[in-house]
């Protein structure tokens, strides 16, 4: 981590204190990236529901001070000490460890700034890639950091019914016939703002899940999440087809200045 202090159930420790912590196995704990815009945890109480969610799948107990009220108060404090002024990365993590015993369950949340704190429209556009990997989708996959990395070749995961609602740098919204297309399972950023966006009178319809099919025949293909805010997709490209498809952005300077307005509402 980037900077020295952490909140480790629900007080103020020093990073370099907790060599000494708990370990735990991947299946025996729930972590969330959170974006911080302006200071301001985005979509704070969705994400902690799901976390929780995610959390009785694998019948970890929610931390006791683990509330959307505390981990606000928590997470600024944290912003203060750290020095943190504008925004950056917020981390939320449950475990509970089980060797040589089951533990109560313990949360921590860490603080990283970032270099880009403000969205901007990618006019040079980004390609996805279409991987089938013939497995089952989680409901719900939890945020992460490290999918805002690589912007160069995004992975678009398929799973065994040819069915996709992500990809590794955020989720799909695709236009074909000037209505926004997009999948039920979608990150919490992208959920309130397809509501603004219904709010705001724009065509918009749910599928189960998008399709190749669905997004291949679509006139223009965009990215979101509260990382990239959203991204204008230039071109796909389909590995088991040996092709590729171009699209333009029509719609995609219109979608962000909607997401500016959006921001300001939150």
């Amino acid at each position: 981590m980037d900077k020295n202090f952490c909140i480790f159930n629900g007080e103020l420790v020093k990073i370099s204190e907790l060599n000494n912590a708990p370990v735990f196995a991947i299946n025996e704990s729930v972590k969330e990236d959170i974006r911080l815009y302006n200071t301001k945890p985005l979509c704070l109480g969705r994400h902690v529901q799901y976390m929780e969610e995610l959390l009785q799948d694998k019948e970890i107990a929610v931390p006791k001070k683990f509330t959307v009220a505390n981990l606000d108060r928590y997470i600024h404090r944290l912003l203060n000490v750290n020095k943190v002024y504008k925004g950056g990365i917020c981390t939320l993590l449950v475990f509970q460890q089980t060797f040589p015993e089951k533990a109560e369950s313990q949360f921590c949340i860490f603080i990283s700034p970032l270099e880009e704190l403000e969205y901007s429209f990618n006019k040079k556009g980004i390609d996805i890639n279409f991987i089938d990997v013939y497995e089952e989708f989680l409901s719900y996959t939890p945020n992460s950091l490290f999918v805002a990395i690589d912007t160069v070749n995004v992975p678009c995961l398929f799973d065994k019914n040819g069915h996709s609602f992500s990809t590794k740098l955020g989720d799909v919204l695709v236009f074909k016939n000037e209505e926004i297309h997009i999948g039920e399972r979608l990150q919490p950023f992208t959920t309130y703002f397809i509501d603004y966006l219904t709010r705001k009178n724009w065509n918009i319809t749910k599928h189960q899940y998008l399709t190749k099919k669905l997004i291949s025949e679509s006139s223009e293909i965009l990215l979101c999440s509260p990382f990239i805010g959203l991204y204008w997709v230039r071109r796909i490209t389909d590995e088991s087809k040996s092709e590729s498809l171009s699209y333009g952005y029509k719609y995609a300077k219109q979608l962000f200045e909607e997401l500016d307005d959006f921001l300001k509402e939150l």
